[in-house]
């Protein structure tokens, strides 16, 4: 089985502006990102490690010559600002590649650790699945908006949230998908029971930390320094 461990990212983020390269604790998040990958590079684990970026992003082009992990090049399109944009254009490069699955990391967690990694990457071997999606449980009043009803407060009687049915919400930072399933259909899972294979993990809380928004990215920074 050949699996494939694959960073990206591009220079042209939305919600807050330039977040991979603009100065983090005197670093990037770029340079974090590769530093991790390096790391896993390292282990051996997976068939190759690999780094997709486009190189009209010249801030990443430039910190990427840092790091000795190998590249590959996007597209116009992949790093696209279009909503609509489907995954198989935003992973365009994986259509030729001979890997059977994907493991994904996301750059946007600057705490996330390579035992994290590796562990997720463990119990996909283990459960012989054909995708996995990490999770982590909380407990809520959560409710739907339109129509409206409620998804885990269901017994007013429960006061405390702790006392609520426990829900699973995706942790972003890392996935596993099969290659030929994404180019076929054009999705990473068909969402069906058993794909993805939900994998609850239980660690640190500052490891959970994802950088959307300006203030997010304020935060984990002061955090981080």
């Amino acid at each position: 089985m050949r699996t494939l461990l694959l960073g990206q990212a591009r220079e042209n983020s939305t919600r807050c502006k330039s977040k991979m390269v603009k100065p983090f604790a005197e670093t990037t998040l770029t340079d974090l990102y590769l530093k991790l990958l390096s790391t896993l590079k390292n282990s051996n684990v997976w068939t190759d490690v690999k780094f997709a970026y486009h190189p009209g992003d010249t801030n990443i082009s430039n910190i990427v010559k840092k790091y000795d992990i190998e590249t590959i090049i996007r597209n116009d399109d992949s790093i696209s600002k279009n909503p609509d944009i489907s995954r198989l254009q935003i992973h365009h490069y994986l259509k030729n590649m001979d890997y059977d699955y994907v493991q994904i990391v996301n750059g946007c967690f600057p705490f996330l650790q390579p035992e994290t990694i590796y562990n997720i990457y463990k119990k996909f071997i283990d459960t012989n699945c054909e995708g996995l999606l990490p999770v982590i449980e909380f407990k809520d009043w959560v409710f739907n908006v339109d129509p409206w009803f409620p998804i885990s407060f269901t017994n007013p009687n429960l006061h405390g949230t702790q006392l609520s049915d426990p829900m699973w919400r995706a942790f972003h930072a890392s996935f596993i998908f099969n290659r030929q399933y994404l180019v076929s259909s054009g999705d990473f899972f068909p969402i069906k029971k058993g794909n993805p294979y939900l994998h609850k993990i239980d660690i640190a809380e500052y490891e959970k930390i994802d950088i959307d928004t300006e203030e997010q990215f304020l935060i984990a920074e002061m955090l981080y320094e």
